[in-house]
């Protein structure tokens, strides 16, 4: 429990304090020509809080998705681990942690994709709702619940390869640097800022790679270019549960780059994000009692969520 607790908390708060981030990062891929600086100074003027528009949604959607993917990827990994046998489990080790880890995400992503759908309404059109509660009213009555899962398809095929990929480059990055100073692995302070480095490296280099899905996302509940109003009733509409449609549109309007949009923003709020989580749950573990021993499954768990 206090696990999944800290777990949802470093989901939330991190999220949360990287708000401004998502915001540019999703007004760029509604204006793809538009430069980066020129969007924050665009927002600035708006505000500072315009710039932390959306932060509700995304609060409460990550303090779900955090105590799911924590919570299910050690339930998985347990029961993976049974199903093989004790011998098999030593020996399958990591694939069992990534399997269990991509098998919490896919639930974790039923629970935020709601939030998500808000988020995203409210950081696209600053005329949408007001906040959290005002915005799932709203499309609530626009597109009824169904509406509120149309986007799962693209936000499980931005998760699911971001995790993968994280795992990846996230063991050779740490690798890399244990084989350089092997003298790192002998402190826990020391293995975690190897970790903090390593997630950075690794969630810079995944947002590369999920990049396009995230794009799809954005466009599909915006309503912006290759997303309409996402019924599918009209020629300028997609359906939202047409991936490929959505993606030819997008590539036809903005060429292949379009599926990039909005990339650097993201690279930074990705590894800033895993830093600041490993950072958060330093402090959540010991203020909640979690213990030491639950920080490598702790450093499994990163990888699975954005």
């Amino acid at each position: 429990g206090k696990f999944a607790i800290s777990g949802a908390l470093c989901a939330a708060v991190s999220h949360a304090i990287l708000t401004p981030l998502e915001v540019v990062k999703t007004k760029v891929q509604m204006e793809p020509e538009a430069n980066v600086v020129d969007v924050v100074k665009e927002t600035f003027s708006m505000g500072p809080t315009a710039l932390f528009r959306g932060i509700g949604p995304t609060a409460a959607g990550f303090f779900v998705g955090g105590s799911m993917s924590f919570g299910l990827t050690e339930l998985f990994r347990r029961l993976f681990a049974e199903t093989v046998g004790p011998s098999n489990a030593v020996l399958y080790e990591v694939p069992i942690v990534i399997s269990a880890s991509i098998a919490a995400v896919i639930f974790a992503c039923i629970g935020v994709v709601p939030f998500e759908a808000v988020r995203i309404k409210l950081q696209s059109d600053d005329n949408f709702a007001d906040g959290l509660v005002g915005g799932f009213q709203r499309l609530s009555e626009e597109n009824g619940l169904v509406g509120f899962y149309e986007g799962l398809g693209a936000i499980l095929f931005k998760e699911i390869p971001f995790a993968l990929c994280k795992f990846a480059v996230f063991d050779a990055a740490c690798s890399q640097i244990y084989d350089r100073y092997p003298a790192a692995r002998e402190a826990l302070t020391t293995a975690l800022i190897v970790s903090v480095i390593g997630g950075a490296i690794s969630g810079a280099v995944s947002a590369i790679v999920s990049h396009p899905a995230d794009t799809v996302l954005t466009t599909l509940y915006s309503g912006g270019e290759g997303g309409g109003d996402g019924t599918g009733d009209n020629e300028n509409d997609v359906d939202r549960s047409d991936l490929l449609a959505a993606v030819r549109r997008i590539t036809d309007e903005r060429g292949v780059q379009g599926l990039f949009a909005g990339l650097v923003p993201r690279m930074i709020f990705a590894a800033s994000l895993l830093a600041l989580e490993f950072l958060l749950y330093d402090y959540l573990k010991v203020l909640l009692g979690v213990s030491p021993d639950d920080l490598g499954q702790y450093l499994d768990v990163l990888g699975t969520f954005r």
